[in-house]
């Protein structure tokens, strides 16, 4: 759906915000895990959905959103982590939107 929706550009500004929304509420509705895609990751994030254009194969986006997700459940952990060692920044996870 992201890919689709992203790839029809269908308004003026916003088109990658309005995908990953709406990707998320998806998720969200079939309580699968959210997905985010990170800042320092988006020339990645834009190469993927080229290629994936290019090639006609959806593998390569959904490997892209796969490790943007390993990475996030990464940091996660090791925020995790740290707070269990009493660094001082309380316990638990943070969740992001």
């Amino acid at each position: 759906m992201h890919f689709d929706l992203v790839t029809i550009h269908p308004f003026y500004d916003g088109n990658g915000r309005t995908s990953r929304l709406l990707m998320n509420y998806l998720q969200l509705i079939f309580n699968l895990p959210l997905s985010i895609v990170f800042k320092e990751d988006k020339a990645a994030y834009f190469e993927a959905l080229q290629q994936t254009r290019k090639e006609e194969d959806i593998t390569i986006f959904r490997k892209f959103m796969f490790a943007q997700y390993a990475k996030y459940l990464q940091h996660e952990i090791e925020k995790f982590e740290q707070a269990e060692k009493g660094d001082g920044k309380g316990k638990g996870y943070s969740f992001v939107f």
